[in-house]
């Protein structure tokens, strides 16, 4: 497996992130230079470009030249080959709305491989710096243990969480934090390992959006629990579930900074 690990790794590394990169960089162009990117909206109310679609499709290419036997899940083309024991978990662009604001500092690029269900490994191509990396090799630092002194972020609270007893709870959270931030999408997780972040809660996550995550989160030391109190460390994937399977977590840099907020948010869903 480690032998396996190494040659995936240097092929997101080397390859597919590289071209994934390089393709969203030329329709972020494109759209900055007033050209026609094919926005559409999808059937769940969120949108999709020619960025969207053609770096899935580059990365899809390169997947099936490399490893025909393996199969993909992504956001824009749904499931090819998902019975296979390799599995690449794909959301090419992940926070299109932000594309679309012209703000690259919210949207990245999330490719995953999951084995047998279980997350193997996985990379978060960021726009700026024009680099991914497949995993944190440095534990991230422990800031704080209570909401009161954490920075916490979440995509949006209105979006994630409309159900009114959720929303609720998360905006009690959103009251009491030192500091909580919006329109991060994956870009809150990178800052959490990095730091600069010590929370982040999501809901309504389809796999793509998190399978690829988890490796990094966990390479870093990142509490990472459900919104029922498991741990992802302990979760399989089901590839054969629909992809409107949504997921939720909680990530913090410490256990106790976690379940803070779990307990806060399931007091306040109780309420």
């Amino acid at each position: 497996m480690s032998e396996n690990l190494t040659k995936f790794s240097n092929f997101v590394n080397d390859t597919l992130m590289p071209e994934a990169l390089d393709v969203l960089r030329d329709y972020y162009q494109r759209y900055l230079d007033g050209k026609d990117i094919d926005v559409v909206v999808k059937s769940d109310s969120t949108p999709a470009s020619l960025a969207d679609r053609e770096t899935e499709k580059a990365i899809r290419t390169l997947i099936k030249e490399t490893y025909p036997d393996h199969g993909i899940i992504g956001e824009e083309f749904g499931k090819e080959n998902e019975t296979a024991d390799y599995v690449w978990v794909l959301d090419p662009l992940d926070g299109t709305k932000q594309f679309l604001a012209k703000n690259p500092a919210g949207f990245g690029c999330l490719i995953g491989l999951l084995y047998k269900g279980k997350p193997l490994l996985g990379c978060l191509g960021d726009f700026i710096s024009e680099q991914g990396q497949v995993t944190i090799s440095n534990p991230v630092e422990t800031t704080s243990h209570s909401i009161e002194l954490a920075r916490i972020a979440c995509t949006t609270v209105d979006g994630m969480f409309p159900d009114p007893l959720e929303n609720h709870a998360v905006n009690v959270i959103k009251g009491r934090a030192k500091s909580f931030s919006e329109d991060l999408n994956c870009m809150a997780f990178k800052h959490l390992t990095e730091g600069a972040l010590d929370a982040v809660i999501e809901q309504d996550l389809a796999i793509y959006d998190i399978a690829p995550l988890l490796p990094i989160l966990f390479e870093a030391g990142i509490t990472c629990i459900t919104l029922n109190g498991q741990h992802w460390e302990n979760l399989v994937f089901d590839v054969n579930a629909n992809l409107n399977t949504k997921y939720g977590i909680i990530a913090a840099n410490n256990q106790q900074l976690a379940l803070d907020i779990l307990k806060t948010y399931k007091d306040g869903v109780t309420a």
